[in-house]
């Protein structure tokens, strides 16, 4: 006799500081989640220094995310280093169910499913992008960094991405060109001064690039001002890390036929739930947090969200 899939009572898709607090807040509730990600940890590791986060004066976000993935495991929390390609919601015995399929080919089921998808990074959508994709050119200065030592860099963007990027590199590389085509970074003070206090950085505000030239690897980067586009010059440099922002993960979303807003963020109401009963939603990816997306924020989605998994599980088990 056959025996029958295990159905869990939850799947967190992403371990970004949401998925890992709700598989935290999960476990307490004895639901044990599997959380499901291709990179634990998510954007949030790739943080230089961490000082708001409540009770740790300075820590790395590589560091505190590792530190709550090993709370949810303490408690329970079991975890598959894999992507999901599909989710797909069906009935079985009168009850919804949601089966997953990871890149790998494992198939999953669950009765609930927390989406804490986070964001992608942005691309320049410049000649010879993804050419140099690898060679030379990432989206990932915590996972390429290493690579650039003693070598030149740029690192694209003003905001706190790109000068987390920038002081993460400057272990590394000699030299480091930071290109934004705002007047001025719109990074905290305190990190646009570290840049600045920093003798291997050079700031060129107003300047955007217009195409990487290279051999079998990113060689130059031909950039222009903001208000030149004609007037072209080159920089010769070994890797360029793009940091201009951010859109929302939300294909698996969209697949699923859950709502998302006109920014492609997905709708969540008061208590993470989605329009999908037994989808719940939570961290950077939801409408519920771009007007700050802060990792204490995404925690607490990833709180309440696994609150309403389990009340959700209650009730059905009563149904």
């Amino acid at each position: 006799m056959a025996t029958q899939e295990k159905i869990r009572g939850l799947i967190i898709v992403g371990a970004g500081p949401a998925g890992l607090t709700a598989a935290i807040y999960a476990s307490r509730y004895g639901i044990k989640p599997l959380v499901i990600s291709e990179n634990i940890g998510g954007m949030a590791q790739e943080a230089w220094h961490v000082e708001n986060y409540p009770g740790i004066t300075k820590i790395t976000g590589k560091e505190l995310m590792k530190k709550i993935q090993t709370h949810a495991k303490d408690l329970g929390s079991e975890f598959l280093l894999d992507g999901v390609g599909e989710i797909l919601r069906y009935a079985q015995n009168d009850k919804v169910v949601f089966q997953l399929k990871t890149v790998s080919g494992k198939m999953l089921k669950a009765k609930t499913i927390i989406l804490a998808l986070g964001l992608k990074n942005r691309r320049l959508n410049i000649t010879n992008e993804e050419k140099f994709l690898g060679r030379g050119v990432s989206y990932c200065f915590t996972c390429d960094g290493v690579f650039f030592r003693d070598k030149i860099v740029a690192v694209v963007g003003g905001a706190n991405s790109a000068a987390h990027a920038a002081l993460t590199l400057a272990e590394y590389a000699t030299k480091i060109y930071i290109l934004f085509r705002k007047p001025e970074m719109t990074a905290q003070p305190s990190l646009i001064q570290e840049i600045k206090n920093n003798p291997k950085m050079e700031i060129l505000p107003e300047t955007q690039i217009k195409e990487l030239q290279g051999n079998n690897k990113l060689e130059k980067i031909i950039v222009y001002k903001t208000n030149s586009p004609d007037d072209t010059n080159e920089i010769i440099v070994d890797g360029l890390f793009i940091e201009i922002g951010t859109v929302p993960s939300n294909i698996l979303a969209q697949h699923l036929s859950v709502e998302c807003d006109e920014k492609e963020y997905i709708k969540v109401n008061n208590s993470q739930e989605t329009n999908v009963p037994g989808i719940f939603a939570a961290g950077s990816g939801t409408n519920a947090t771009p007007q700050l997306n802060q990792i204490i924020v995404s925690c607490s989605q990833g709180a309440l969200a696994a609150f309403s998994a389990n009340l959700y599980l209650k009730n059905s088990t009563r149904s």
